[in-house]
Formats: structure tokens, sequence, C-alpha cells
């Protein structure tokens, strides 16, 4: 098993396609600073003539990628994020499959220990993404942008507003909000990226082990809006700027039944006997 871990991590750091998935997180962010760098010193410019302030000083902590939903960059990220995340090691199930290595893997190795560190390498690997993305992109925005605390009154700050999920913790302790949140976002797109393990190991297909945790990422959000459950729906709860009311249980549950749900389907590929030659 722990050769198997090692095997599985070390090309996932050395693949190309964890360092592409990386280059666009790492391209996103950047302009997303580089917008929000601006328009600081833009509004601190205008504040000097303003006898009566009607907004306030910029925060990496609501222009940071992850607190910022009015940059392209920052849309784009959140929308990318289900896709981005499976890309580094989800799709490497169906490619093994296709070039007959997992069949060299389980002449050595039992079925089930293949199944597990595979499991773990692409939750790994989606949530040390998910991470940078979001709280490296925070801390990297620290040495250009003011880390002052927020405020209610010029409402620059919409992760203030009442009903917002953590707004009084967030007002007080806006770094350990924003760290927890993004903690959060990257267990559950990791959580959506490991279903690629089970679409790759039914299907063989890299494309559909590529596209099938994104469709059910999107389609699942489609179930929830058309019975009216904005609140549930994954699109929604991922960005800590969203305008939907959240709640902290729902979020939990939703979490925790989608880790459910992985782990399952894990556990099927590891038991049942499938033909994979």
């Amino acid at each position: 098993m722990r050769e198997l871990l090692k095997l599985d991590f070390q090309r996932l750091f050395d693949g190309v396609l964890f360092k592409l998935a990386l280059g666009v997180c790492a391209v996103l962010g950047i302009w997303d600073l580089v917008l929000n760098v601006q328009a600081h010193y833009a509004n601190m410019e205008a504040l000097k003539t303003q006898t009566i302030a009607y907004s306030y000083p910029s925060s990496v902590y609501n222009s940071c990628i992850a607190a910022d939903g009015l940059y392209l960059p920052s849309i784009l990220l959140f929308s990318l994020f289900p896709l981005l995340v499976t890309l580094p090691a989800g799709v490497s199930m169906a490619m093994d499959i296709k070039s007959g290595y997992i069949k060299n893997l389980r002449v050595r190795k039992e079925q089930k220990s293949v199944i597990l560190s595979r499991y773990i390498s692409i939750f790994a690997g989606a949530f040390l993404l998910a991470m940078a993305a979001t709280f490296g992109q925070m801390v990297f925005s620290m040495m250009f942008l003011p880390t002052i605390a927020p405020e209610i009154a010029s409402y620059t700050f919409p992760m203030m507003a009442v009903g917002q999920v953590g707004h009084s913790f967030y007002a007080v302790h806006p770094f350990w909000y924003l760290l927890l949140y993004n903690l959060y976002d990257a267990v559950y797109l990791a959580g959506i990226a490991t279903l690629a393990l089970p679409f790759g190991w039914y299907t063989g297909n890299p494309f559909i082990a590529l596209i099938g945790p994104t469709a059910v990422f999107y389609f699942t959000g489609f179930l929830f809006n058309t019975f009216s459950a904005s609140q549930w729906e994954p699109s929604c709860i991922l960005p800590p700027y969203s305008d939907v009311y959240l709640s902290l249980p729902i979020m939990i549950i939703e979490l925790c039944g989608l880790l459910a749900i992985s782990v399952l389907l894990a556990v099927t590929c590891a038991v049942k006997k499938h033909d994979v030659f």
C-alpha cells in the first residue's frame, strides 16, 4: 500500500495535468489580484477628494479571489473548479485502464489497495489544488493589499450582511473565517473530484472520467434550483460571497453526504470484480 501511494503521488506531482491545473489557477489568481490592486488605488484616490467617505479602503479579506465576487477571474475560478480539481488525477484510472497499466498492478497488488491508493491521491491532489487557488492566493495578495479589519457602514464587505454564514465571526476574525471556508471548499471539491474514480473504473473513458464529476456538480445544482432549494446548490455554497443566505447545518450535511457517496462508490469499485482488461 505504501509503495502504491508513493507511486501515485509521484505521478500526481510530476504529471503535466497537475501543473496545467495549477497554472490555470495561478493565472486567474494573478489576474484577479491585478484588478483588485487597480481598484484599490483608484478607490484611495477617490477617498482623498471626499469630505464624507461613501466607501471604505479595500482589504485583502474582500479582495482575494475567494472573497471577490465582482471580477471575472473569481467567477471563472469557482465555475471551473469542479473541472480543475478533477484534472490532475481524476482521469488517471481511466487512462491506466486504457493503457493496460492497471492490469499489471492487479497482478502484483490487491484490487482494494489499488483503488484506495488512487482514491487518496485524487482526493489529496484536488484538496491541495483548491487550497493553493484560494488560500494561497489570499496569502500572496497580502503583499499588495491592506489587511485592515472589515466594517459594515459602507457595505464594502458583503460577507458581513446579516444572514450570511458566520458573518459575526468574519467581522472579528476575517483571516480565520476565510481559512475555514477555504478548507470547507477544498474538502467539498476533493469529494467531487473522487467521483472520477468510479466513472473511470466502469467506463475506462478518460473524457467521461474528466467531465463526469463536473456534470454531477451542475446537474445536482440544477435539481436543487428546480425544487427551490438554492441553499443546497453547490455553486451557491462554495463562494463565500454568495447572495443566497446559507445554513451552516445544511452545508455540513451536504458535505458529509457527498463524502459518504464518494466513499461508497469507491468501495463498490474495490469489492466488485470488474474486468478492466
